[in-house]
């Protein structure tokens, strides 16, 4: 993927999904991990405009594809606040032609207790902040 600056960032290998649920975050990364086969795990918080969120996330060394889910409130403020409905944010950047992503989307929905919904991704205003989950991995 081509990465410029955090400014100039190329979204054409990402897919986005809004996550709803009451459950933790590290439960809902358990959830993931044993559907899809994932090892999404805890990565340090970053920041955004000095408020630090959650991220867990994780690279698939065969098909070189990351994955990170990020809380998406943090008390009163949102990492993405246009998709505040959201209680979370799964980021997937990969070559789609490498991806499944159709079957990855149908696994996604077949999880109890979390309900994912596919976001456009050159449709958010401030979709440059995806690039700050990999500040630090």
């Amino acid at each position: 993927m081509a990465k410029k600056s955090e400014f100039d960032y190329d979204f054409q290998e990402s897919t986005l999904w809004g996550v709803s649920s009451a459950l933790e975050a590290f439960q809902v990364c358990i959830e993931i991990n044993q559907h899809l086969g994932w090892e999404l795990h805890r990565l340090s918080d970053f920041e955004v405009e000095n408020i630090a969120f959650k991220r867990f996330g994780w690279v698939d060394r065969e098909t070189s594809y990351f994955q990170f889910l990020v809380k998406n409130k943090q008390v009163t403020d949102y990492f993405l606040p246009e998709l505040k409905q959201f209680d979370y944010l799964l980021y997937l950047e990969a070559d789609p032609d490498l991806v499944p992503l159709k079957e990855i989307h149908g696994q996604l929905k077949q999880l109890k207790n979390i309900f994912f919904s596919l976001m456009d991704v050159d449709s958010l205003k401030q979709k440059q902040k995806l690039s700050y989950l990999h500040a630090n991995e």
